[in-house]
């Protein structure tokens, strides 16, 4: 951000009300985030992959935490759009996933 700044400083142009968070990120080999693959494979048979997106996300906001679901693989994208949507058996399918997911977190030892 300094260098930023100082590059508009040399055309008269002032930064201010700047937000930053940090990145979120977890290794692939991370138990949280092999823990949630290996769920998400056991309840729907498909192969799980740790997927990187851009934005924000609720999971920034407490330490040991990332996002996770609910749109599965090739669904439409229809979160966050007009008249917004998921289908009833994907809904049924991720309260499964959730359900198996915090079962499976609570047995680990986690050693934060």
């Amino acid at each position: 951000m300094a260098k930023i700044k100082a590059k508009a400083q040399t055309a008269n142009i002032r930064i201010e009300n700047v937000m930053d968070e940090p990145s979120l990120y977890f290794r692939p080999d991370h138990l949280l985030i092999k823990t949630l693959i290996q769920v998400f494979e056991e309840q729907t048979g498909q192969q799980g992959k740790p997927l990187a997106m851009g934005g924000g996300t609720y999971a920034k906001s407490m330490p040991h935490i990332v996002a996770y679901g609910p749109r599965f693989p090739g669904a439409p994208v229809a979160e966050h759009q007009p008249n917004e949507y998921i289908k009833i058996e994907d809904l049924i399918l991720n309260a499964k996933i959730y359900a198996h997911a915090i079962y499976e977190l609570s047995q680990k030892d986690w050693n934060l």
